[in-house]
């Protein structure tokens, strides 16, 4: 994503392709790091239902598109990852 589509696709859905994390894109543009003075181009992103806020270069994001599964999982008709699915239904009791 360039940094001009990271602008307009601020408040949209997008995916973090370094870390496969889905999330939506709160703000884009220049941030400067209070340690090194460095000014860099970046996009912030928090996760759908809240919590930690993470920055990643433009470059790295693209819109998220419903149906396309993080880091190549694919979606089986229940709507879960295979390695999801995969997963016991039942407790396993402890002894």
């Amino acid at each position: 994503m360039t940094e001009e589509e990271a602008v307009e696709a601020i408040g949209d859905a997008v995916e973090d392709l370094t870390t496969g994390r889905v999330g939506v894109l709160t703000d884009a543009g220049p941030y400067t790091s209070p340690t090194t003075r460095r000014t860099t181009f970046l996009v912030f992103i928090r996760p759908e239902r809240g919590g930690v806020e993470w920055t990643v270069e433009p470059e790295q994001v693209r819109r998220h598109t419903p149906g396309h599964a993080p880091h190549g999982r694919v979606p089986t008709a229940r709507g879960t990852s295979r390695a999801l699915a995969a997963t016991p239904t039942r407790p396993i009791p402890y002894h």
